[in-house]
C-alpha cells in the first residue's frame, strides 16, 4: 500500500484528517545579520535607495525600492527581525546594485538575509 509522502517547511498538521488549532509561528531573524551595525546599514540603503531610483523601470524593480525603504527604516529603529524581512524580500536586483555601487554593510546584509554569506 502507499503511503502518502509531505515535505514540509513549518506546518502545524500534515497528512489526512489532521488538524491544529490555535497555533502561532515565530519566526526568529535575531542573529542573522549578528555583526552588521543598525546605523551604518541604515545609511547605506538609504544610498542603495537612491541610486536602485536612478534606473528602476519594471515592477519588480519598484517593489524591491520599497522594500529596502522599508529594511532603512527598520534599522534607523533597530528592529533587525523586520531589516531581514525586508531585505529578503529585496531580492537579487537589491544585491546587485548594492555590489556595483560599493556599499559594503548594505551588501553584506543583503546576502547574510537572502542566506548567501
Amino acid at each position: 500500500m502507499a503511503r502518502d509522502t509531505f515535505i514540509v517547511g513549518r506546518a502545524g498538521a500534515v497528512g489526512p484528517n489532521a488538524s491544529a488549532t490555535h497555533t502561532t509561528f515565530n519566526e526568529n531573524y535575531g542573529t542573522m545579520l549578528q555583526g552588521i551595525e543598525m546605523a551604518p546599514l541604515a545609511e547605506d540603503l538609504a544610498t542603495l535607495k537612491q541610486n536602485m531610483a536612478g534606473q528602476a523601470t519594471t515592477t519588480e524593480q519598484f517593489n524591491a525600492i520599497a522594500a529596502v525603504s522599508a529594511a532603512e527604516d527598520a534599522a534607523r529603529s533597530g528592529d533587525e527581525t523586520t531589516v531581514v524581512e525586508k531585505l529578503k524580500a529585496a531580492g537579487t536586483w537589491a544585491l546587485d546594485v548594492a555590489t556595483k555601487i560599493g556599499v559594503a554593510v548594505a551588501t553584506e546584509a543583503i546576502k547574510k538575509a537572502s542566506g548567501l554569506a
